[in-house]
């Protein structure tokens, strides 16, 4: 089901005042018939995670937990036994969570601080396209893409598939999956 996006007349995930064309998260990657990650293998898409489980969520910028550790680093590894071409560097928020995230996943060498995804007031990062063949990450925090999908959808490690469309263009939310490196 093709679902239209604006908001006011304008899109907010955009610079232009078109509309985007987005489907329904859970239709997207179903209508090409193609398994999610035979997909990823092919590049051209951007993915965003949520950090892994923090220490302590009363306090502004936590840690990760034990468990959000054990966490980041099945996903580094689940990633790679997948053969997911990801593009370095990695773009990370500056909060612990998702900088630690991040660093234990892909590697801190790999990892790029990116200020806008702490907040993602900005959302014009997520459609840029990455090198051909390639996939780019983006690990973050709770966001609905301009209510595109619920804030309760993203769960600790939870993914959100993005197809962008180009500079200025805004994304495609193709899928979210819930913890994607346990099967």
């Amino acid at each position: 089901m093709i679902q239209e996006y604006s908001k006011g007349g304008q899109n907010p995930l955009t610079s232009s005042k078109n509309a985007v064309e987005v489907y329904a998260p859970q239709d997207a990657i179903a209508r090409t018939g193609t398994d999610v990650w035979d997909l990823l293998r092919q590049g051209g898409f951007n993915l965003y995670f949520r950090h892994a489980q923090p220490s302590d969520t009363s306090s502004e910028n936590p840690y990760l937990s034990q468990l959000g550790k054990e966490q980041a680093k099945s996903l580094g590894e689940f990633l790679q036994k997948q053969k997911i071409p990801i593009q370095f560097p990695v773009s990370a928020s500056p909060l612990n969570r998702a900088r630690q995230t991040a660093e234990i996943a892909f590697g801190q060498a790999n990892v790029a601080i990116d200020l806008e995804l702490a907040q993602m007031n900005k959302p014009y990062l997520l459609d840029s396209i990455p090198t051909e063949r390639f996939n780019q990450v983006f690990v973050g925090h709770h966001f609905t893409f301009g209510g595109q999908i619920e804030p309760t959808q993203l769960s600790y490690l939870g993914l959100v598939v993005l197809k962008p469309l180009g500079q200025g263009r805004g994304y495609t939310v193709l899928n979210t999956i819930e913890h994607p490196f346990i099967q």
